[in-house]
């Protein structure tokens, strides 16, 4: 049931997006248990694998263009957006690379939209799994 809702957040979220660094959702299918969400994109590789894995093809240069274009998709997200988003789980593991080498911004799952007069969000990190708690961070403290 959790992996549903994450599945679903994330598709409700993607279907109000369009940029070009963002994924692009073009269906989602429920049969049964199985959930399943197709994506326009061919992606090339992880970020992630792209800078610590053993193919590491990412310049200096090449680093500096995936961080303005994802700053740009986060700028996008949190001013320009239809709807407000916070992604809440930016990493190197949920960035893909297209063959071009350009970051489409993905992992939408814990993703929170905000009214669009809303200016805070407090979002705890401890339910994420796989995060290192945050220094000063205590159970239940929101930062």
């Amino acid at each position: 049931m959790e992996s549903e809702n994450k599945y679903m957040n994330e598709a409700s979220i993607l279907v109000k997006l369009e940029h070009e660094n963002v994924a692009k959702l073009l269906r989602y299918c429920i049969e049964g248990t199985s959930l399943f969400l197709v994506y326009d994109s061919a992606p090339h590789a992880s970020l992630d694998d792209l800078m610590f894995g053993p193919e590491r093809i990412l310049n200096w240069d090449k680093q500096y263009k995936v961080i303005l274009c994802v700053a740009r998709a986060l700028l996008y997200l949190h001013r320009d957006a239809p709807v407000r988003v916070i992604h809440c789980d930016v990493n190197s593991r949920s960035i893909l690379l297209d063959e071009s080498l350009n970051p489409i911004l993905l992992s939408f799952w814990y993703a929170r939209c905000l009214a669009s007069m809303e200016t805070d969000c407090k979002v705890s990190r401890d339910g994420l799994k796989g995060w290192p708690r945050w220094a000063g961070a205590s159970p239940g403290k929101e930062f």
